[in-house]
């Protein structure tokens, strides 16, 4: 059986919050950006998608957008040092996903 695309979502934002986790453990500069952009590019990618897909979804897009401008912020931060074992940034990060989650499911009952 195929997925719905409410479905196809929830396991996308499941792979960003793993995205984070991986954001959160990496020590090496240059390697946090890189993810950072990655992590981005997918963001403008689900939101194209979303905006195609379910009408009226401007409040799940603009939290992708700021989701956008968080991550950049945080790439803007990337030589600053590591404290403790992580960057705590996925608890920041998940916030964002899990209001796009929410907005989702929103849409798909309307």
């Amino acid at each position: 059986m195929e997925k719905n695309f409410t479905e196809q979502v929830t396991d996308i934002l499941d792979e960003f919050r793993a995205m984070h986790r991986q954001i959160d453990q990496t020590k090496d500069s240059d390697t946090f950006v890189l993810l950072l952009d990655l992590t981005q590019q997918n963001a403008v990618h689900l939101g194209n998608a979303i905006e195609a897909a379910l009408p009226d979804s401007r409040s799940v897009i603009s939290v992708l957008q700021d989701y956008c401008e968080a991550l950049y912020q945080l790439s803007l931060k990337a030589d600053e040092p590591v404290e403790g074992e992580t960057r705590d940034v996925a608890l920041n990060l998940d916030s964002y996903i899990d209001r796009v989650a929410v907005g989702i499911r929103r849409l798909a009952q309307a």
